[in-house]
């Protein structure tokens, strides 16, 4: 038996000491959605160059550093249909929202939002952009 394996059943055994049925737990989740999100930028932008950057906080930097700058140079906003787009591949819960490859990929798969595919594609550097305007809409309507 290998080490994950052997990890797990010591992991189920401290969960029984608490009541929970393990195997009940993993068969009421079957079937749910569920899109866990990380804050690296490094899985949005940050590597074009040769050059590594140290690290994802940097790449972060680096990544919100030109958000700021398409702030400042008054770009125009961000189309409603991207962020249309945007909250229709969040609630399939297929990618994490700052894998921008895979997040392109369910858009253009949903065939609605022509426009918005071609936006992200022309526009990649805003993606963060486009992300926080998504959020911003997402507060609104819970009426944070």
């Amino acid at each position: 038996m290998g080490d994950i394996q052997k990890n797990y059943d010591l992991a189920k055994e401290v969960y029984a000491e608490y009541g929970v049925d393990n195997d009940e737990a993993l068969v009421q989740l079957t079937g749910l959605n569920l899109s866990i999100h990380c804050w690296q930028g490094d899985a949005v932008g940050g590597f074009e160059t040769p050059e590594r950057l140290p690290g994802s906080n940097e790449t972060m930097k680096v990544v919100l550093g030109e958000q700021q700058q398409h702030e400042e140079e008054g770009c125009p906003p961000i189309p409603a249909e991207v962020i249309d787009a945007l909250m229709a591949a969040r609630e399939t819960a297929e990618s994490n929202m700052f894998a921008r490859q895979a997040v392109m990929k369910i858009i253009s798969d949903l065939d609605e939002y022509p426009a918005a595919v071609l936006w992200l594609y022309d526009n990649e550097r805003r993606y963060i952009e486009a992300m926080d305007a998504m959020g911003e809409r997402l507060a609104a309507e819970r009426g944070a």
